[in-house]
């Protein structure tokens, strides 16, 4: 995918930037447009780098979803391919080539094992891990309204506007009284989004933010976060926006599909959408709004989860193993 129009937005490539400047690697995308979209044929990705000069010793590829761009044959160097979104098996291709890639790296035991019944022996797990030091762990939540939803994963293009809920999530707004959404942008759909919410006359109840920011401001502000989606590989198996709020010890609204939503379920530290559908989605929200002191209680602690140290040493000993390989 491309990088974002506002630095240091997007998670995946966060973990690229993280990753190349603890092992002295570079980071290039090999999409050929500055803006993503679906239009472009998978096979086409990647292409212009078949031509470039490589001296790499290891090729990391970061990708949302699992698939064998013809680009990665001409590579001569091990390669670790690390996915992240989750698995679904029905929409795999190209499974004998990808099978010969050196590691293929998911997030989740779940995924690994649906991999690894599909004939996969190169595919392992690595916990997500996130430095969330810079995450201020805010206080109880004191009875105030407008409950505050804050949406921090915009959409990537135009489609993914109705496959991230939002006409569900404003058709909320528009029946519930005492709720507020604050969404943060990554620097496009801002116009379609507020006239969106215009049509569904919930306007004054949103917040639309085009810009970086300090997260902490608005975890401050909020009282949950939300992210649902009825297409999972459009969202990160652990979306970076989630492990900030629960570390800032405010509950998540999440889809079950996602890997996230079965630890969201495991510790309740929030709620999880089954089924993506509107009525299904206000009783999530108000179960989490009556109920929001037992929700919260169960975020503390749990940033322990996704130590940062712990997913650069997995990473660390991949590469290691690769460039033995190699040599």
């Amino acid at each position: 995918m491309p990088k974002p129009k506002i630095s240091k937005t997007d998670a995946l490539w966060n973990e690229a930037y993280l990753l190349s400047e603890k092992f002295n690697g570079e980071c290039r995308s090999i999409f050929p447009l500055k803006i993503p979209t679906s239009l472009i044929p998978r096979d086409l990705i990647g292409l212009g780098e078949i031509f470039k000069k490589k001296d790499q010793d290891i090729i990391h590829v970061h990708s949302p979803y699992l698939y064998y761009f013809p680009m990665l044959k001409y590579l001569k160097v091990p390669i670790i391919y690390s996915v992240a979104t989750s698995i679904e098996p029905r929409y795999l291709k190209k499974i004998r080539q990808l099978k010969k890639i050196e590691k293929i790296v998911v997030s989740s035991d779940n995924d690994k094992e649906k991999l690894h019944q599909l004939g996969f022996r190169n595919a392992i797990s690595i916990n997500p891990g996130l430095d969330l030091s810079y995450i201020k762990e805010q206080a109880k939540r004191t009875r105030r309204n407008p409950f505050n939803i804050l949406m921090a994963s915009a959409p990537w293009e135009k489609n993914q506007i109705s496959k991230k809920g939002y006409p569900i999530i404003f058709q909320f707004l528009k029946d519930n009284t005492d709720f507020h959404l604050t969404i943060l942008l990554r620097g496009s759909f801002e116009k379609e989004l507020k006239d969106l919410a215009a049509k569904y006359e919930v306007s004054n109840k949103c917040t639309f933010v085009n810009e970086k920011v300090d997260i902490n401001q608005f975890l401050k502000a909020c009282d949950a976060t939300l992210l649902i989606t009825n297409q999972q590989e459009i969202i990160k198996s652990y979306p970076h926006s989630l492990l900030e709020s629960i570390a800032a010890h405010k509950p998540i609204i999440i889809s079950e599909n996602i890997a996230l939503g079965a630890f969201t379920k495991k510790f309740q530290c929030g709620v999880s959408l089954k089924n993506f559908e509107y009525s299904e989605l206000r009783k999530i929200i108000l179960e989490l709004k009556d109920n929001y002191d037992f929700y919260q209680a169960h975020t503390i602690g749990l940033k322990s989860h996704f130590k940062v140290e712990n997913w650069l040493e997995a990473y660390e000993d991949e590469y290691r193993k690769l460039s033995k390989i190699k040599n």
